[in-house]
Order: C-alpha cells, then structure tokens, then sequence
C-alpha cells in the first residue's frame, strides 16, 4: 500500500533505505503524444492504439519505412523540429512539467535522506530509422529488444 503522500513519507524517513539507480530517456515525452491536448492543443497522434499496435508488431527493421510523419503526426505539430510549436518542442514540454518534474521531486528527497545513494542516468540513443527517429527519438531502449538481453544496446550508451 502507498502512503497518501509518498515524498512526504520519504522525507520522513519511512522508506526503505537501499541505493537507488533511476533514468529514463531523452524524449520519454514522445511515449505519450495524446497527452499534448492537455497543453492545449490537438493530441500528438493521428493513428489509433490499435494501428499503432499492428504497425510496431509487423515492423520489419530492413524494409523501407511504410509511414510518413504525415501518417503519424497531426499537422499543427510539422515540422517536428519547428521550435515551440514542433512535435519535439511540444513533447520536451510534456516531459519537463509532468515526468522530469516528478522525478527529480522524488530523487532530490531521496537524496537529500540517503547522500551518495542516489544515481541518475538519462539514456539518449536516437539513431532509429525514419520515422521513428522523429516519432520516438530516445524515447526507449526497449524498441530493439529488452536491455537485459546480452546483445542489446548498452542503456547508458550516449
């Protein structure tokens, strides 16, 4: 069971006291592009889950990309790289005030209570093959196979 107010319960002390190693990616925002209508504009997606699913299932690394941007992405957000309005700009936005904002409230608590115990990496790979260069960017490692398996990029590859 989760205490109704977690950072408070870490500050407190009421955790358990084990060193911590937390990351994500570069364009974890990227993970989640309907949430841009909460910033007030379209969602980040013209596809449904369910093609999105399909699409990353049948995914075939060596054949020509079967999608554009166009496909993918609404129009209000192309150029991707288009400073403050581009898709990039619009999911760094995301990822700054919901998921960055979290995690550094919660391991600047931790580290505050266990000094030298708390680690943070970010993990910015983003040579993926058009589309997904744009689409996701360095947004997770898990695209190519688990981190875990002996072959896979290395996480902190940079």
């Amino acid at each position: 069971m989760l205490p109704a107010d977690p950072i408070g319960a870490i500050a407190a002390g009421n955790r358990l006291r084990v060193p911590v190693l937390a990351g994500n990616t570069r364009d974890e925002g990227k993970l989640f592009p309907t949430f841009l209508a909460l910033l007030g504009g379209p969602s980040g997606r013209l596809i449904t889950d369910k093609q999105l699913f399909d699409i990353q299932f049948a995914y075939e690394p060596d054949a020509p990309a079967q999608l554009t941007l166009e496909q993918w992405i609404p129009a209000a957000y192309l150029p991707t790289a288009t400073p403050v309005t581009g898709f990039t700009a619009k999911t760094e936005l995301l990822d700054t005030i919901f998921l960055q904002a979290a995690a550094d409230n919660v391991l600047a608590t931790l580290a505050a209570q266990q000094p030298g115990q708390v680690w943070y990496y970010r993990f910015d790979w983003d040579e993926e093959p058009a589309p997904w260069d744009e689409i996701y960017g360095a947004a997770q490692c898990s695209t190519f196979r688990p981190c875990s398996a002996p072959s896979a990029p290395r996480c902190s590859r940079t």
